[in-house]
């Protein structure tokens, strides 16, 4: 070690430093800075300023240390740098090359008070072996720390406990044994199953789902850092896109079931995505400009159209919104226009009577069944079933399904007792097979609300097509767009004339030509 009294009256720079809050709490920092001041007090040093920061030293910018570093190299005689010990100023090497090379151009000396070691220009091979060890040692403990980390997160996860801030609607909580938690948070869990209930109808976009949410008051969370804020489109979809509400949490594209209240089921989380993915056709396509969906800037809360949400531009992909118009005789008319958010979209606008006509010349008239055709095919559909052998997955192959599943995860823990799977096959394996397990439970869940008879459901929807004219024209236009939802999916304007697109079981019906095939088909099976 130097000899003190060759660096008597040198000014010096004191730098305490913790790495977490709590540690600022408990009064670590105090401790270091009367420390260090007794330190310099006995070697006469002058002390000009003090750092006493809260910072970690392997993460982010390190914004006071770069700033110490500063004020240091403006200084016009050298200045000693004076540390509790190493791993305060640096616990990895990235930040040996900048102050070697103030030490060897003599800018500065540092004073590690804990390992009694001094580093300057004239310091040794063993002084400068020990701060590289120092380092080492400060770099291992920080890695073993994140090992650690990593793991207990890990463990979290697959038992089923969130890490992390928790999505809007739960709130991050201490239970009594001072524990970390997550529960329902009852002013925002209401308002987000509302959120996920408005979108399933088809009625909504994420720009008017935004003001659904300033009128209902769903906002963000405020914290210290955070002010309240209405929900952006960007955290609107965010919302609709996680899988948190509905029982399974998202990790590094894993999923892992939770043990935490659930907002929403599978079913209604599963429609919204379909509803997604048809009003953002260019998320997954990236030959295509993803532009978000928008809505005119006239707004019409208080009034319903029967297609809105139904057609996308045939040119650009984006939604075809309504707009009314008054001539001057006071007839008002609906027409559905492009919002032309791409640029080379050249899509006109089309008149909502002539879309009801197509809708009615190419889809309505053709699924029409008469009351006897009706009677027909209602009387020959078992038979029909029966002589193809379907088979209908029923509450017993459900409850099948389920006791194998738990007899798999049986097994599977009795093979890692013994030895005979390693623990990243089991996590694995494991995740697999809870996956079964929750759809089997909702299946059954289901089955039990539900005692659903394929046949008289398939009645019924022979008896909804067929006389579908006859429920529009006697619909309001609220069930009109219900309706309309039910029946189209994916449908496209193109020029003046509509692509319609029909939901299963709609498609299949309309395939068969409705009565002939249907009647042929079922005809058939009799001889």
């Amino acid at each position: 070690m130097a000899n003190v009294s060759e660096i008597v009256g040198k000014k010096a720079v004191v730098f305490a430093r913790v790495s977490s809050r709590e540690q600022e709490m408990g009064q670590s920092i105090d401790a270091q800075l009367q420390n260090l001041r007794s330190y310099c007090k006995r070697q006469s040093f002058s002390v000009i300023k003090e750092y006493s920061i809260t910072e970690s030293s392997t993460r982010g910018d390190r914004k006071k240390f770069t700033e110490m570093l500063s004020f240091v190299k403006q200084q016009k005689m050298k200045v000693i740098i004076v540390a509790d010990c190493i791993d305060r100023i640096q616990r990895s090497f990235r930040e040996s090359i900048e102050l070697s090379d103030l030490v060897h151009a003599n800018k500065i000396e540092i004073h590690f008070v804990r390992e009694n070691l001094i580093i300057s220009s004239e310091s040794n091979t063993s002084d400068n072996m020990r701060w590289d060890f120092g380092v080492l040692a400060a770099k291992s403990y920080v890695s073993n720390l994140s090992d650690n980390v990593k793991r207990s997160m890990k463990y979290n996860w697959e038992h089923g406990r969130w890490q992390g801030i928790a999505p809007l609607g739960y709130k991050n909580v201490r239970s009594e044994n001072g524990k970390a938690d997550v529960v329902l948070d009852e002013e925002r869990a209401p308002l987000i199953k509302q959120l996920f209930e408005e979108y399933a109808t088809g009625l909504h976009t994420i720009a008017s789902l935004a003001d659904w949410c300033k009128e209902h008051k769903l906002t963000s969370r405020g914290d210290k850092q955070r002010t309240i804020k209405p929900l952006s489109k960007a955290v609107i979809y965010t919302v609709l896109k996680t899988t948190f509400y509905y029982g399974m949490m998202t990790v590094k594209d894993k999923m892992y079931k939770h043990n935490h209240p659930v907002i929403i089921d599978k079913d209604l989380f599963d429609k919204v995505q379909i509803l997604l993915s048809n009003q953002h056709p260019n998320k997954e396509d990236e030959n295509l400009p993803i532009v978000p969906v928008k809505v005119s800037k006239r707004r019409y809360k208080d009034v319903l159209f029967p297609f809105s949400g139904i057609f996308k531009c045939g040119c650009c992909g984006h939604l075809m919104t309504p707009e009314t118009h008054k001539k001057p005789s006071g007839k008002v008319y609906v027409n559905y226009k492009c919002g032309h958010m791409v640029k080379t979209c050249t899509q006109k606008t089309l008149n909502q009577n002539e879309i009801m006509k197509q809708l009615y010349d190419d889809v309505v008239d053709k699924l029409y069944l008469s009351p006897d055709e009706i009677e027909k095919i209602k009387s020959e559909i078992r038979p029909y079933l029966k002589s193809k052998n379907i088979e209908i997955a029923t509450k017993n192959d459900v409850q099948h399904n389920l006791s194998v599943a738990k007899e798999r995860k049986s097994r599977l823990v009795k093979m890692l007792l013994d030895g005979l799977v390693d623990k990243s096959t089991y996590t694995a394996t494991l995740a697999e097979i809870e996956t079964n397990i929750l759809e089997n439970e909702h299946l059954l869940a289901k089955y039990q609300e539900n005692n659903v008879d394929i046949a008289e459901s398939i009645t019924n929807i022979l008896k909804f097509t067929g006389n579908l004219r006859e429920i529009i024209e006697s619909s309001k236009v609220q069930d009109r767009r219900e309706i309309f939802g039910i029946l189209l999916s994916n449908s496209v304007i193109t020029g003046r004339k509509c692509l319609f697109f029909l939901q299963k079981p709609f498609c299949k019906i309309f395939e068969n030509s409705a009565k002939n095939k249907w009647l042929g088909q079922l005809d058939s099976n009799q001889h």
